[in-house]
């Protein structure tokens, strides 16, 4: 029972009138002729509505989400994975026109051979980086270890884990991303905060995009 309920059932008990709201402010909000205003108390549950608090712990496989799901989310990235893959695409197609048609004087192995290790070194840069980068930063993070509660409000963004805790307001915030799996909050370019989905409810990942479109703009999804 919020405190302007609690005023409105003393005044009834007083036989002070009770006026109701109007449709869709909630029973449990009125006002009456006394100093009970109800946009003050509506106001007030919309705040305690727009704060929350989730505590969970970091997985490698979280981290490694998040790194992908970071090079996912700018846009020359993606053209440079589209462009790698359309020069693969292209390399072999020469390559088996030139042999099919005799201009390939070599054999079929020897025209594959270096396309073989392009495709090669771009499979261990796309596939293999994230996972590395994922499993240092895990493993060389001693704060990313063990349960870890954060607190999203209207004034920002506050985390507390075994041995530290941080607290940043909106301001400080760029953008964020949400994945499939995961939601990144950036504080920089390069620098993001991560919320995994898997911690959060139905209701509480809905009540978490609505406070970073509200405090920090719109997101990017993926």
């Amino acid at each position: 029972m919020c405190r302007c309920t609690e005023k409105i059932a003393r005044d009834v008990k007083s036989g002070v009138t009770v006026r109701p709201l109007p449709p869709g402010l909630g029973s449990d909000v009125a006002t009456t002729n006394s100093s009970c205003d109800w946009q003050i108390c509506a106001r007030f549950r919309q705040t305690s509505r727009q704060s929350m608090q989730i505590t969970y712990h970091f997985t490698q496989r979280d981290f490694y989400e998040a790194v992908a799901a970071h090079f996912n989310s700018r846009a020359a990235w993606k053209w440079i994975l589209r462009g790698v893959i359309g020069c693969q695409v292209l390399l072999v197609a020469t390559d088996l026109f030139l042999y099919r048609t005799g201009r390939w004087s070599g054999t079929l192995a020897s025209a594959l051979y270096p396309i073989v290790v392009f495709m090669l070194f771009w499979l261990v840069v796309f596939w293999g980086y994230p996972r590395w980068a994922a499993r240092s930063q895990f493993r060389n993070q001693p704060s990313v270890r063990g349960p870890r509660t954060l607190t999203l409000d209207s004034n920002g963004m506050s985390s507390v884990w075994d041995g530290g805790n941080a607290s940043i307001e909106w301001k400080n915030f760029l953008r964020f991303y949400e994945s499939k799996n995961q939601i990144l909050i950036y504080s920089s370019p390069a620098c993001f905060n991560i919320i995994p989905k898997r911690t959060l409810s139905p209701e509480q990942l809905s009540q978490v995009r609505q406070l970073l479109s509200t405090h920090i703009g719109a997101g990017l999804l993926s």
